[in-house]
């Protein structure tokens, strides 16, 4: 078994730094305008979730190091986003990851359709909703991480990766 880790929501408190901008995680127009003037360093520079490095951790234990990857979008769906601005985006997140999870320098995929990599032995861990269900309907195993903007808002999110996520369907060992 397999894991990819979503990274923005999950391990990257990426709602703390818009909202610390003035974004209101809620409106499309505040994050497109963020994201439009992001730089490199701004990504890079990301702060790691509160429960970051404990999800991680949780993870590694269940499937082991060298069957996890990290997987993270770049800004989409966004009206008036200008893809112009991936490139600064890639660069951030790659520099995010050597300097947050170093371990994971090789392992890391960035795309938008994240059901591509969706298959009976491999499980996504995302705190979206829609990414979860879409990877689940193409053969995929899916466990959404409690978070205040999705359905499962009222679990501890490190709780319920332990007892209803990885411990039911990781296999350790095995990738």
């Amino acid at each position: 078994m397999r894991c990819l880790l979503d990274m923005d929501g999950v391990i990257v408190d990426l709602q703390t730094t818009i909202t610390k901008q003035g974004g209101d995680w809620g409106n499309r127009a505040q994050i497109t305008e963020i994201f439009n003037h992001a730089s490199a360093d701004w990504w890079a520079n990301l702060p790691i979730s509160n429960d970051g490095r404990e999800i991680v951790k949780i993870v590694e234990q269940a499937f082991t190091q060298k069957c996890v990857c990290l997987l993270t979008a770049l800004p989409h769906l966004i009206e008036n986003y200008n893809p112009v601005n991936d490139g600064k985006a890639v660069e951030g997140k790659i520099r995010w990851i050597h300097k947050n999870f170093p371990m994971y320098r090789d392992q890391f995929l960035i795309g938008r359709k994240k059901f591509f990599c969706a298959s009976s032995d491999i499980v996504l861990i995302e705190d979206d909703e829609y990414n979860v269900n879409k990877f689940i309907q193409n053969n995929g195993r899916g466990i959404l991480l409690p978070r205040p903007w999705n359905k499962l808002r009222d679990f501890n999110s490190l709780d319920y990766l332990k007892k209803e996520g990885v411990e039911k369907i990781a296999t350790v060992g095995f990738c």
